[in-house]
C-alpha cells in the first residue's frame, strides 16, 4: 500500500467514524423520543433506518480500513462491498429526495433538528466516503439493480400497513386524494434511479483513481 492509499484509508476511517458518531446520537434522540411517550414511531421512516443501516456499515467498514492499514493491503470483502452500496444507495435516496422536496415543505420542515444530519451530513458523509476513500471495486452493473430492492420493499410494507392493516400512521401521505399507487411507484423508480446513479458516480471516481 502506496502513501496515496494509506491517505485515502486514513480519510475513509475518519469520514466514517464522523459517521458512526452522528448516527449514534440520532440512535440517542430517537430512544429518548419514544420513552418520553411519543407515538410517532421513529423507526418506521425510512430515513431513519437507512440512516442507522450506513451507520452499521461504516463502523464494519472502520474494521476493514484499520485493518488494511496495518497489513498494508487493502482488505475490503467483496460481499461486504456489495451490501455497503445497497445502504449508501439507501441514504443517496433520502438525500435526494428530501433536496427535491424542501423548496415545497420549508427548510424548517426539511432540515430542523436531528433531520440536519439524517436528511444531508450523514448522508454526505456516508457517499463521499464510499466514493472517493473505500475500496475501488465495482461488481457487475447487473448486480447494481438490488440497490433500489430496500426502498421497493419498505413501500409495499408501508401501504399494507397504512392503508390495510391501518396499524401505521400515513407518514408520508400516501393516501391524500387517493393516489397512493403514484407514490408507490414514484418511490420505487426512485430507489432504482438512485442505484443507477450511485453505480455509475462510483465507476467514474474508480476510473479517476486508477
Amino acid at each position: 500500500m502506496n502513501t496515496k492509499e494509506k491517505i485515502r484509508n486514513i480519510i475513509g476511517i475518519i469520514s466514517n467514524t464522523a459517521v458512526v458518531i452522528l448516527e449514534i446520537y440520532c440512535l440517542v434522540i430517537f430512544i429518548r423520543y419514544i420513552v418520553d411517550g411519543n407515538t410517532d414511531i421513529r423507526f418506521r421512516y425510512f430515513t431513519n433506518i437507512s440512516n442507522l443501516f450506513v451507520g452499521l456499515l461504516s463502523l464494519i467498514t472502520i474494521v476493514f480500513l484499520i485493518i488494511s492499514l496495518i497489513k498494508g493491503k487493502l482488505i475490503y470483502p467483496k460481499v461486504f462491498s456489495f451490501i455497503k452500496f445497497i445502504g449508501i444507495t439507501m441514504i443517496f435516496l433520502t438525500f435526494m429526495v428530501v433536496l427535491c422536496f424542501f423548496p415545497f415543505v420549508g427548510f424548517h420542515t426539511a432540515y430542523s433538528g436531528v433531520k440536519i444530519i439524517t436528511h444531508i451530513i450523514a448522508p454526505l458523509l456516508a457517499v463521499i466516503s464510499y466514493l472517493f476513500f473505500e475500496d475501488k471495486y465495482l461488481f457487475k452493473w447487473k448486480y447494481s439493480w438490488f440497490g433500489g430492492l430496500p426502498s421497493a420493499l419498505y413501500i409495499i410494507v408501508y401501504i399494507i400497513n397504512v392503508l390495510l392493516l391501518k396499524v401505521w400512521p400515513d407518514i408520508y401521505g400516501v393516501t391524500t386524494n387517493g393516489i397512493w399507487y403514484v407514490y408507490a411507484l414514484g418511490a420505487v423508480i426512485s430507489g432504482f434511479g438512485m442505484s443507477q446513479a450511485l453505480y455509475f458516480l462510483k465507476k467514474l471516481t474508480i476510473k479517476s483513481a486508477s
